[in-house]
């Protein structure tokens, strides 16, 4: 869910109560995690405990302020912003591009909010 309006979240709460099997869920913005932590706690899901989940991050450690801590994938959207910034300032200037290509790897950050499923 990009944007959570009350529809997406009236969404989110129809699906989850009706699928008792579901077991795992990816936030795609760690900004929502806490109104999803709170619709799954209405339903009776706890983060970690009987469903996992993963978030994205682009401040380092931002998962760490959430109870329970939410693992994330940190993406440098910062570096990668400046990255950028920096080569249309050149390119504007007329300076050469030293750099074809800069590879930015997302770093898995585990904090336990992924439970191994006990089968």
């Amino acid at each position: 869910y990009t944007g959570l309006d009350a529809q997406s979240l009236a969404d989110i709460i129809s699906y989850m109560a009706g699928e008792e099997h579901v077991t795992a869920m990816i936030c795609e913005d760690i900004n929502h995690v806490m109104k999803i932590q709170n619709i799954l706690h209405t339903i009776g899901k706890q983060i970690g405990t009987n469903i996992s989940m993963i978030s994205v991050e682009h401040v380092k450690n931002q998962g760490n302020q959430i109870l329970p801590k939410i693992d994330c994938y940190y993406v440098p959207a910062l570096e990668i912003g400046e990255t950028i910034a920096t080569e249309l300032l050149n390119q504007l200037e007329g300076r050469e591009n030293c750099e074809i290509s800069k590879k930015f790897m997302p770093e898995y950050m585990e904090r336990g909010s992924v439970k191994e499923l006990e089968i």
